[in-house]
């Protein structure tokens, strides 16, 4: 478990991706991150939980498999990347963001970024399998950073965060440029809410028409318009 509030950012000394279904990175951490770890803990690098395989003097080598491989961005490393890095929560330890489990859900292309004095705020374009969990005000976790989704747009398709300059400074966030692929992770209460939401609407619904008490066309109404409900009226302009 980890809590999304990134403890810097450092860079991958060791890139051994070559294999199509495993692979290593290693990453060069400080001291302080060093101690106490240990071979079997975990880490989240980029948001991503991975465990320890070894840890030579100068890096700390991390196992990749197949399925980080196809849903991270972890695939796309290079040597000398400067990765987020988090050590994995303490029991009694400040909690200072929001709950991450370091399992990411998907990747979010970077589609443009605003800048004013001041203030920067990036705008992600996210596939629609996922939009539905997204929400104004909601958390979500980018490249491991916990943030505060700002606006939904499209029906959540396209949201967008404001970065504060500690974020930029400590995280690789601040190096992003437009069509970047980034980490997403969902806040897990949130898919929780909505899936069983949406089933027991469903459920319902298929009963109703079953037993007669809906036609199909008053079905069918009902359910593009829940449809709508959980898709596409989160934060949207106003029409």
């Amino acid at each position: 478990m980890f809590t999304g509030i990134v403890q810097g950012q450092f860079e991958l000394g060791r890139v051994d991706l070559s294999a199509e279904d495993y692979g290593q990175i290693g990453v060069r951490l400080p001291p302080e991150l060093r101690k106490g770890l240990k071979q079997g803990d975990s880490i989240a690098i980029d948001g991503t939980c991975l465990t320890v395989r070894d840890l030579p003097s100068d890096l700390v080598i991390l196992d990749v498999i197949r399925s980080t491989l196809t849903r991270t961005i972890v695939g796309s490393y290079n040597p000398g990347d400067r990765v987020n890095v988090e050590r994995s929560l303490q029991l009694g330890s400040e909690v200072g963001g929001h709950e991450v489990s370091g399992h990411v859900d998907t990747c979010a292309v970077v589609e443009r970024i605003e800048k004013t004095q001041g203030n920067t705020c990036v705008f992600f374009r996210l596939g629609e399998k996922w939009s539905r969990y997204v929400f104004p005000q909601g958390f979500v976790a980018i490249n491991g950073v916990s943030l505060t989704i700002s606006d939904c747009l499209e029906g959540g398709s396209l949201f967008s965060v404001w970065l504060i300059p500690e974020t930029l400074e400590a995280t690789n966030l601040g190096d992003l440029e437009e069509g970047a692929r980034v980490n997403i992770e969902i806040h897990r209460g949130v898919q929780v809410v909505v899936d069983t939401i949406e089933e027991s609407v469903n459920r319902f619904l298929q009963s109703a028409l079953e037993e007669g008490k809906l036609d199909a066309g008053l079905f069918d109404q009902l359910t593009h318009l829940q449809r709508f409900l959980t898709t596409g009226a989160r934060g949207d302009d106003e029409k």
